[in-house]
């Protein structure tokens, strides 16, 4: 699977992909969550983010400690133009799961996209110190130091 990185959405080519094990429960909702994800990420892959977070925001009802379920909501939102709850949704995994890079990149993304260069810098910085060969993490990265300098210049 080839992904891009662009401006339209933090999506480096590998990232957010795997296998994820998801123990069933008594209730049965666990599987139904998991099936959301699923026909979520289908989606949100085929370029229809708005389908993605209907489901993908389903599956998070279901299992909110899910951070699988709640990157690939923040993906569908920024994907849609919806930085502030792609943000909340970034933050609420990289709280749950600090050595997620990818979570970091996307939480500073979305914030460069609202106006929070500071911010996203941070995030930024995290997300290449954790994994320094992802060219796009490094590139936006980049992009943000080059915006502060020119607003300090």
């Amino acid at each position: 699977m080839t992904v891009v990185a662009d401006d339209s959405r933090p999506h480096p080519a590998g990232a957010a992909t795997g296998q994820y094990h998801w123990p069933s429960d008594d209730e049965g909702r666990t599987s139904e969550a998991y099936d959301l994800f699923v026909r979520g990420t289908a989606f949100l892959e085929s370029g229809h983010p708005g389908q993605a977070a209907v489901l993908l925001d389903k599956a998070k009802r279901l299992t909110p400690g899910k951070t699988s379920v709640r990157e690939a909501l923040a993906r569908s939102y920024y994907a849609l133009g919806l930085f502030a709850p792609a943000a909340a949704e970034f933050a609420a995994v990289t709280e749950a799961a600090p050595c997620n890079d990818y979570a970091h990149f996307g939480l500073g993304c979305s914030l460069l996209r609202l106006g929070q260069p500071l911010r996203a810098r941070a995030s930024l910085r995290l997300a290449v110190a954790m994994t320094p060969q992802r060219d796009a993490y490094t590139e936006r990265l980049s992009e943000v130091e080059r915006r502060l300098g020119r607003a300090r210049g």
